[in-house]
């Protein structure tokens, strides 16, 4: 039953588009009014009984469209909006159910769903599992949870924003704002992302993880940084897929199970904080006066190999020709993924610095390298949500200390120094677009050994609208946060009893729709 046995025998080629997914919803909300609202409504309310309650998230559409007089353009327009939400849940759900179908089997098993719940902050022992399964497993009771149980389950949770809400949390923990913001032209920001590489369904799978700063930040990009984000994209993708029974099989070698592998996936993708190293004794001036981080073409200055000749080439090797004629401004930054958690930064990249800016907003503009990209060709990048090629050639140190951050959701304290043994082994990012020191920023971490010059450094980062902690205290607040949001076993037990309440109703028909179903004059 466990998947890790398929995942690791056969695993299917890399999709081109969403489409490819068995269980991608194709199907266009209908929008036609060429029906009266209250048959509009009660069409969409079949099957999908739990939007009648409050909890749900779009319940108030349906309390709304009640209350409309009939027949109005009104009425429409709310049935209209509620269409089209009711489609974007589905696919973000669907895109949710990808993700935790691991060996894509159109079901849920047992070591998928302890890695789902272990991911959602849910308790995930055993016997949390089989609470889970009895309780969402009741279309057909065959140990296994289908799309369609998995949706029920999620409309029954109050939509995707409840069942992602703990993650939701570990995330903002980190200083990232997933709070709504205005209206994006949602048709257009998902063609310039399709034009970055990324399908819809990562789309809607990225959608309730990162703020709405990252996906515009994204979508607004550059013609030669979309091209170079599609160009890595569409290699990483390929190249994950085939590593992934490689890697599979050397994390149950190495005595953990595909949970675990798949919750340090997450962690890669998710929660790894983004940052750069620098030294604020040469470069703090600068960065109070400048609007944006720059790079090497830029300020003909570098903590590494000061030559753009060899840059340049070295970024053809990385990008295609993606920055062939590219203004200095357009090209990549550089930092580091600060995959082991360590408060003090990166081992390794003191050159640069040994304070660092923890970066905000652009996890979906940044390729990875397992190490220094200086010479490496295209094949080894990868991008965060698909990074299996890159962690094969982590040494089983570096693997085994960022397991233990992971594992769990845990997120405990790591240690850089005891896993980087040689200069250059740190795992770099490459960053496609702006740093706006005003809003890619979240942090200045600091060493004590600068205290001297406290007052300097606090001023810079209230200029900058920064947080500032000095290392010290960032060990602390690290210490604090290890666990991340967890669901209490009573939360979650009152959960399961209230998706079981739920289901028997529906299948006692208690919740039929009622003549309620026609709009109210």
């Amino acid at each position: 039953m466990g998947c890790g046995a398929s995942a690791a025998s056969e695993q299917p080629a890399a999709r081109q588009t969403a489409a490819e997914l068995p269980y991608w919803p194709l199907e266009a909300p209908d929008l036609s009014r060429e029906v009266p609202p209250p048959q509009r409504l009660a069409k969409l309310l079949e099957n999908r009984s739990y939007l009648e309650r409050e909890e749900h998230v779009l319940n108030s559409f349906v309390v709304r469209c009640r209350e409309t007089d009939e027949n109005t353009d009104q009425a429409h327009d709310l049935l209209d909006h509620l269409a089209l939400e009711l489609a974007s849940e589905q696919r973000i759900a669907c895109a949710a159910f990808a993700r935790f179908d691991k060996n894509r089997n159109g079901f849920l098993q047992v070591a998928e769903i302890e890695y789902m719940l272990d991911y959602l902050g849910f308790p995930h022992m055993p016997e949390d599992v089989t609470s889970f399964m009895s309780t969402i497993d009741r279309e057909v009771t065959d140990g296994q949870i289908s799309l369609e149980e998995f949706l029920q389950c999620v409309g029954r949770f109050g939509g995707t924003c409840k069942l992602f809400e703990m993650r939701r949390k570990q995330i903002q923990a980190r200083g990232t704002d997933l709070a709504e913001k205005e209206e994006e032209n949602k048709d257009h920001q998902r063609c310039e992302l399709l034009a970055c590489g990324l399908l819809e369904d990562e789309q809607a799978s990225w959608q309730p993880l990162v703020s709405k700063a990252d996906l515009t930040a994204a979508a607004n990009m550059e013609p030669c940084q979309r091209e170079a984000i599609r160009h890595v994209r569409h290699l990483a993708r390929m190249n994950h897929e085939q590593a992934l029974p490689l890697l599979t099989e050397r994390f149950t070698h190495m005595g953990y199970t595909t949970s675990d592998m798949w919750m340090t996936l997450s962690w890669i993708r998710e929660l790894a904080p983004v940052i750069i190293h620098v030294d604020l004794k040469t470069i703090a001036e600068f960065l109070r006066k400048d609007t944006h981080y720059r790079n090497q073409f830029e300020t003909a200055s570098s903590g590494g190999l000061l030559d753009t000749s060899v840059r340049d080439k070295w970024e053809r090797s990385l990008f295609g020709a993606a920055y062939e004629g590219a203004e200095p401004f357009h090209r990549p930054k550089y930092g580091v993924l600060n995959v082991w958690n360590d408060p003090q930064g990166i081992y390794g990249c003191e050159q640069y610095g040994d304070s660092y800016l923890v970066l905000k907003d652009l996890r979906l503009r940044c390729t990875l390298a397992p190490q220094d990209s200086g010479g490496l060709p295209a094949q080894r990048l990868a991008v965060l949500d698909y990074c299996a090629h890159s962690l094969m050639e982590y040494t089983d140190a570096e693997l085994q200390e960022m397991v233990g951050l992971a594992r769990h959701g845990r997120e405990k304290i790591g240690d850089s120094q005891v896993v980087c043994q040689a200069w250059g082994k740190y795992k770099e990012v490459q960053i496609h677009g702006e740093i706006d020191l005003s809003k890619h920023v979240e942090r200045l971490v600091v060493p004590e050994r600068h205290s001297d010059h406290a007052a300097e450094y606090d001023d810079l980062a209230k200029a900058k609208g920064w947080q500032i902690t000095w290392a010290e205290e960032m060990e602390r607040e690290l210490e604090q946060k290890a666990g991340g949001a967890e669901m209490s076993r009573e939360d979650f037990d009152n959960m399961l009893e209230k998706i079981a309440d739920q289901g028997e109703a529906k299948e006692a028909n208690l919740e039929a729709v009622p003549e309620a179903a026609k709009i109210s004059a």
